[in-house]
């Protein structure tokens, strides 16, 4: 599996990119001191995930292979 890292700054953004050949937007809403929301749409702007919220916990714990619920992976 590879992992892309996408690097984000605390403020709204919205930006186009490829990931496994695919070209997807992105649109992120800063929240709070520690939240982004999250929408993944395709290239003719069809939702495929909505308001997703991204924290700093869940940003901590990106890399974490031991996860409790998950399991290890």
């Amino acid at each position: 599996m590879e992992i892309n890292e996408i690097p984000l700054t605390p403020t709204n953004q919205q930006f186009t990119i490829k990931l496994s050949d695919t070209v997807w937007q992105f649109r992120l809403i800063w929240r709070d001191s520690d939240t982004w929301v999250l929408d993944i749409l395709t290239v003719d702007n069809q939702p495929v995930i909505q308001a997703t919220v991204l924290n700093s916990i869940f940003m901590e714990q990106r890399y974490d292979t031991t996860h409790p619920i998950l399991g290890s992976f």
